[in-house]
């Protein structure tokens, strides 16, 4: 920190630093996790009796079924996916963050602060996933027509840059997990404001006030034309199997958060009122639930785009085929739902009972605007029985509290510690549960890990060797053995 103008009211802090991600050991790629558990196929029942009539056994295309999209399920095999030699080891090669802030803080007038930091923080050393039994020239692309909805970024338009494997390359897998920068640049970034202001009043209120906004940017345009490659989560953690595919096109690709999207801003206040109450209040105002939508588009909406059936589908030249490609609608994190606004309430007040007993009263009020913003809402857009955006959770209702909280002090050791302030007095502690020192109870204090017990007898007759200060009893009796 620096004083800025040498009068010890303002003062300049700057800070830098480069963090790589915990490594906590964790085993990765170890052969009875890389084995394939499950594979699916499609099915069409051409003959409406609702069974598979096919060998199921099979892996190939055969009577109503489709290909296993995984050829190594049922074989006790090499790993599908290996690890490059630079992604398991190599100096400064791990995930990583520089976080780089900038603060002022500067005193108003007497008892009020202010604070104002920027904050700075970018990501580097990441991963990708390369499938090298495939090549960008195995791949087909094609767009989907988006639902029309008013509530949706591009209602009614086209959303291209999908792919599909071709037939030939179906289930396909060997996958390499190195350096993401091996083919492309890949980068996240957040840049962040913190304002606070504090302050104290008549000695007795305080009062709090924060802003805070932020925004950030990932990138990962790179890797549009390269469809076998895909990024990686922190620590090479592959996205989970049920996740929207997202199209490869500027606007996934390269998202800028909004700056609201990152704001929220509140205040709380405490302050004691007439006959010992003490009241408090906290008001929050954040960021509403980012939306997202996935919609699930058939192997008919796909076709006349792609020009075939999907890999997936059992016949490149069927009339029809059950399989479906699950795409995301919005770009992450840039749409979010009304704002999260709620204020609280408390009056307190202490009770004395007897001695060092005292009881709590508290009288809480929470949500007092009785909002019912949404907490969390359907993600799947549909074009029949659409419950998209749907809410599953909302903020709880507005709630009366009343509450009491009992409280005593138990008066420990009050005993040896008078014996110990008497002059030419020891008191001897073989607790545990405090230092050799005796900080407890100001007497002598011994811990296992300091003294053994066995020593506790002989420190007794040392202290006693000029006369009795220890009780004679105490010295004598049979030591506490341990089986």
């Amino acid at each position: 920190a620096y004083d800025l103008f040498g009068n010890g009211k303002t003062a300049l802090k700057v800070s830098v630093g480069r963090y790589s991600i915990r490594n906590v050991g964790a085993a990765v790629d170890y052969p009875s996790a890389q084995q394939a558990g499950s594979t699916t196929r499609t099915w069409a029942d051409a003959n409406g009796n609702y069974v598979p009539d096919c060998d199921l056994r099979n892996s190939a295309v055969n009577g109503e079924c489709g290909a296993w999209n995984d050829l190594t399920f049922g074989q006790i095999k090499a790993s599908s996916t290996r690890r490059a030699a630079d992604a398991l080891t190599g100096f400064n090669l791990q995930n990583y963050n520089w976080q780089g802030s900038v603060s002022v803080q500067h005193q108003l007038r007497p008892n009020m602060g202010l604070n104002v930091a920027y904050y700075r923080t970018w990501y580097g050393g990441f991963l990708a996933q390369d499938n090298q039994a495939v090549t960008t020239a195995n791949y087909d692309t094609y767009c989907i027509t988006s639902p029309t909805d008013s509530r949706l970024p591009y209602s009614g338009q086209k959303i291209c840059g999908l792919y599909d494997v071709t037939p030939t390359r179906f289930g396909q897998v060997d996958n390499l997990v190195t350096q993401a920068s091996h083919y492309g640049k890949q980068t996240e970034v957040f840049s962040g404001v913190d304002v606070t202001l504090t302050a104290r009043f008549r000695d007795v209120g305080r009062i709090q006030a924060s802003l805070s906004t932020g925004q950030t940017v990932n990138d990962t345009c790179d890797f549009n034309n390269l469809p076998q490659v895909n990024t990686l989560l922190v620590q090479g953690m592959t996205p989970a199997a049920t996740a929207p595919v997202t199209p490869r096109t500027p606007a996934f690709c390269h998202i800028s958060s909004p700056w609201s999207g990152g704001t929220g801003f509140g205040f709380n206040v405490v302050y004691p009122l007439l006959w010992n109450i003490q009241t408090s209040a906290v008001y929050q105002n954040k960021p509403g639930y980012p939306i997202t939508a996935s919609y699930v588009a058939t192997n008919a909406e796909i076709r006349s785009s792609l020009g075939r059936n999907l890999a997936a589908c059992p016949s490149q030249t069927a009339a029809t085929c059950t399989q479906t490609v699950t795409v995301a609608m919005i770009p992450p994190n840039t749409i979010y739902d009304d704002r999260i606004k709620q204020l609280d309430l408390r009056f307190s007040r202490t009770f004395p009972i007897a001695g060092r007993t005292k009881v709590q009263g508290n009288f809480d009020l929470y949500n007092i605007f009785n909002g019912n913003t949404i907490l969390n809402e359907q993600t799947r857009y549909a074009t029949t029985n659409n419950q998209w955006m749907n809410a599953i959770q909302i903020m709880g209702g507005r709630l009366l509290k009343v509450s009491a909280q009992l409280s005593f002090q138990k008066r420990c050791g009050a005993k040896p510690v008078t014996q110990a302030s008497s002059p030419g007095h020891y008191t001897l502690r073989t607790g545990s549960a405090c230092t050799l020192y005796g900080d407890m109870s100001g007497g002598l204090a011994v811990i296992i890990s300091d003294v053994p017990k066995t020593l506790v007898y002989r420190i007794a007759r040392f202290i006693n060797r000029g006369r009795i200060v220890i009780p004679q009893s105490t010295v004598t009796t049979a030591q506490t053995t341990w089986p």
